[in-house]
C-alpha cells in the first residue's frame, strides 16, 4: 500500500498505537505531507471522496499535534509550512463547501500562527456569501489567538439576516451553561445577554426567535442558581424546566445547518439557495 492509499484510510486505524507513525514510515514524513497536499488538490477539483479527504487531513492534524512519535511531530511541523500551507490556502477558496470547511478546521487545529492571517482574510471574503462558514472561521481564528469579538460584532451587525443568524453557531452563543444536565449552573455572560437582547428585536424572525430562546435559557439557569436547585436531589426539577424550555424552541441555526448540509446537492451553495431552504423549513413548521 502506498502512502496516499494509507492516508485516505487513516481514519479506519485511529486508536492503533502506530497509526500516525506507520504512514510516515512508508516513504518518510516529507512524502506523507506531499501526498496530503495531493489529496487536498484532488478534493478541490471534486475528484476525491470526502471521507478520504477528511482522513488525510486528520492524519496531518494528528501528526502535527504529537499523536504519533516526537520525531514524526517535528517532521510534520517542519514540512507543513512549505509543502502543505500553500495548498490549504488555495483550498480555502475551493468551490466545494466540504473542502473549505475541513481546511478551516485543520488550519486552526494545527496551531501554525502563519495560518491566522489566511483565515482572517478568508473570513472577510465569505462573511457576505457563506453564512455556514462564518461560525467555523470565527472559532478557528479565536483558537489561533485572533480577536473573535470584532468578528462576532461584524456578524451581528451584518445587513443579511442569515449572516446575523450565524452568530448563534459561534462559541460565543454557546457559552451558556456548565455541568450539563446533572448540575447546570449559570455562567455570568453579560456580553451574550446584551447581544441577544439586541438581536431579539431583529426584523428577521429566525434571528429574533433564537435570541429570545437564549434569553429564556439564561433566565432559567439564573433561576435555578437563585433557588439553589443545583444538587442531585433537584435533578428532576431541573430536567422538567429544561424540557419545558426545549418544547418552545424555535428553528435554531445549528439545526438548520445540519439539515441543509445533509440535503445539499452538489459541491456548493449560494445565499439565495440557503434562504429558500430556511423559508421552506419555517413555512412547514
Amino acid at each position: 500500500m502506498g502512502v496516499k492509499d494509507l492516508l485516505v484510510t487513516y481514519i479506519d486505524r485511529i486508536g492503533e498505537t502506530d497509526a500516525v507513525d506507520s504512514i510516515a514510515e512508508v516513504d518518510g514524513v516529507e512524502a506523507a505531507v506531499r501526498a496530503t497536499a495531493i489529496v487536498v488538490r484532488d478534493a478541490m477539483q471534486g475528484g476525491q471522496d470526502p471521507f478520504a479527504f477528511s482522513s488525510a487531513l486528520t492524519w496531518v492534524r494528528d501528526g502535527s499535534l504529537g499523536l504519533g512519535s516526537v520525531a514524526v511531530m517535528a517532521g510534520v511541523r517542519a514540512c507543513v509550512p512549505r509543502l502543505l500551507t500553500p495548498t490549504l490556502g488555495d483550498a480555502l477558496l475551493a468551490p466545494v463547501y466540504a473542502v473549505r470547511s475541513q481546511v478551516i478546521y485543520t488550519m486552526g487545529k494545527m496551531t501554525f500562527r502563519e495560518h491566522l492571517p489566511l483565515l482572517q482574510d478568508v473570513f472577510q471574503r465569505y462573511v457576505d456569501r457563506d453564512p455556514l462558514l462564518a461560525p467555523k472561521l470565527i472559532g478557528e481564528i479565536a483558537w489561533l489567538g485572533g480577536d473573535d469579538a470584532l468578528l462576532v460584532a461584524q456578524v451581528c451587525a451584518h445587513p443579511h439576516h442569515l449572516t446575523r443568524w450565524s452568530f448563534f453557531g459561534t462559541a460565543a452563543a454557546r457559552g451558556i451553561r456548565i455541568g450539563g444536565s446533572e448540575n447546570e449552573q449559570v455562567i455570568e455572560n453579560e456580553p451574550l445577554r446584551a447581544l441577544c437582547a439586541e438581536l431579539s428585536a431583529d426584523p428577521a424572525v429566525v434571528v429574533s426567535a433564537e435570541a429570545r430562546y437564549i434569553l429564556d435559557e439564561l433566565s432559567m439557569l439564573a433561576a435555578i442558581a437563585r433557588e439553589g436547585l443545583t444538587d442531585r436531589t433537584s435533578r428532576r426539577e431541573r430536567k422538567r424546566r429544561r424540557a419545558e424550555l426545549e418544547a418552545s424552541a424555535p428553528l435554531r441555526f445549528d439545526t438548520m445547518s445540519l439539515r441543509f448540509l445533509n440535503a445539499l446537492d452538489g459541491t456548493d451553495y449560494d445565499v439565495d439557495t440557503l434562504d429558500s431552504f430556511v423559508r421552506s423549513l419555517t413555512v412547514s413548521s
